[in-house]
Order: C-alpha cells, then sequence, then structure tokens
C-alpha cells in the first residue's frame, strides 16, 4: 500500500476525485489499493478513511461526482434549506447543463440535464439549486406528493425563505407540470392559512354556503385592547373561534425537549 499521504483539499472533508488525485501524482496502482481497501467511495470519487461515510458526507461526495457544475435539487436540496418532515428520497438528483452526460452511481445519486441554469447556494458544504427551483423539481420529478408539496411550499412562505413572487417565476419559467401544490401553496398563503391543515379547512368553509365568512389567522384583541390570540378561523359575527391541528406537522420535540403536539394543545 502506498504510504504516500492522502490530500487535504479545502471543503472536501477528506474526498478527492480521480482527477485531483492524477493531478497530485497518484498512479492507477495507487487508485486501485485504495478501492481494495474500501476507499472508493463510488466512481471517480476516493476518501482518505475507510467508510461508511454518514449521510452529510455521502452529499459532499456526490456533489464531487456530479462535477463543478452541477447543483443538487429536490427532496435532497430541501433538506438542507431546512423544510421538515420530507421522506427519504428514493434518487438524489443533481443538475447539470446540458452539454454533460446523464449519469447514475452506486450511491442512488443522478445527474439531470437541464437547459436552464439553476440558481446556486451552497448548503452544508454542498452546492444546491434555489429554494424555489428545489420545490418545484421535487413536483417535476415527482418526489413529493401534490399535498407534501403544499405543506413544505406553505411552510417555506411564513417562513419568509421565499415569496410568492419567485415561485411563481420559477413555476412560468420552468413549466407547471407536477407543481399543483406550489400553486395551491401560493393560493392558501394569500388566503391567510399558516399550514395544510388549514388551507384544506379554509377550502371546505368557502365551498359550503352554509357557513358564514371566515377569517384565517386574525390577530384579536379584546376592545381594550388586549391581545387575545391569533386563531386558525375565527368566524366574526358569531364570535367563534377554530383551531385545526394534524399531529404531522406538530410531532416530535422542541430544543427543550418538550413533546411539540401537547405543548400546541396546551398553548391553543
Amino acid at each position: 500500500m502506498s504510504d504516500r499521504p492522502f490530500p487535504s483539499i479545502p471543503s472536501q472533508f477528506g474526498f478527492a476525485t480521480t482527477a485531483q488525485l492524477r493531478e497530485r501524482g497518484f498512479s492507477e496502482w495507487e487508485l486501485h489499493e485504495f478501492a481494495l481497501a474500501g476507499r472508493r467511495v463510488t466512481r471517480a470519487v476516493y476518501a482518505a478513511t475507510v467508510g461508511p461515510w454518514p449521510e452529510p458526507l455521502l452529499r459532499i461526495a456526490g456533489g464531487l461526482w456530479a462535477g463543478p457544475a452541477a447543483a443538487l435539487t429536490g427532496v435532497a436540496s430541501l433538506k438542507l434549506w431546512g423544510v421538515e418532515d420530507l421522506p427519504k428520497p428514493e434518487v438524489i438528483r443533481f443538475l447539470v447543463p446540458p452539454d454533460c452526460r446523464t449519469r447514475r452511481n452506486s450511491l442512488g445519486m443522478l445527474t439531470v440535464r437541464s437547459r436552464r441554469a439553476p440558481r446556486k447556494f451552497i448548503r452544508s458544504d454542498v452546492t444546491v439549486a434555489s429554494l424555489e427551483r428545489s420545490l418545484a423539481d421535487a413536483g417535476r420529478f415527482k418526489e413529493l406528493s401534490g399535498n407534501d408539496l403544499l405543506a413544505a411550499t406553505l411552510a417555506m412562505l411564513h417562513a419568509r425563505r421565499t415569496t410568492q413572487e419567485l415561485l411563481a417565476r420559477e413555476v412560468a419559467d420552468g413549466g407547471d407540470a407536477g407543481t399543483r401544490g406550489v400553486h395551491e401553496a401560493i393560493v392558501a398563503f394569500r388566503q391567510g392559512a399558516w399550514s395544510r391543515p388549514e388551507a384544506v379547512l379554509g377550502d371546505a368553509i368557502r365551498q359550503d354556503h352554509r357557513f358564514p365568512r371566515m377569517l384565517s389567522n386574525p390577530r384579536l384583541s379584546t376592545r381594550a385592547g388586549v391581545f387575545v390570540g391569533v386563531p386558525d378561523g375565527y368566524f366574526p359575527g358569531e364570535g367563534v373561534a377554530v383551531q385545526v391541528h394534524s399531529k404531522k406537522y406538530h410531532r416530535g420535540v422542541d430544543a427543550a425537549g418538550a413533546d411539540r403536539w401537547e405543548r400546541t394543545l396546551t398553548r391553543d
């Protein structure tokens, strides 16, 4: 086994590509030795240590495999943008320019050619497509159902991580196939809903003419100006407040270790 030290390349966390190793004088036999020792992560990417490697590092290795022009998109990118309650993607997709080849590796990663270059950002040391492109692509590639896409988009709108205008522009530029959830999230956001359950409730109330008009998430105060709260729905003529929750969107524990579902019910 070669005693040549594995190169430490900034921001690559102990990984290097075949081209980088060859530039530093490593021979084909030395690369073969790395592979035999369990230090080849996937085709054309090697590691300073033997695997297995944790998922965050595999994403970095995947970016090296996809190439410097690539950008992660879809659900895998949304996880790095901080979107919660997402399923594990079956395929991790990298967008590449149209002059690159479509490839698949042993880690379940795929490069997808796109004539429309995405805006690129660095998240957790990985180059990712913009939040808007990642949301829309999650729908276009059928990684998220319409309802899950609606919930994720609505959450990002309320977190002020994106805007209606940016989302609408992405859908217009890239086509609306598979992006129904994005459209519905924009409409629900304009109507005041903060989550998918609230959006479903609002639609049900508006479509049933037996109900009077319901306000979504109004800020309520007493006549003396004392703040009461912000219910999910409120019928002003009747003085009736409505709360609707889903355990799916309030599960887990908060930073203090408290149960989020119980805290939500107690607070309300």
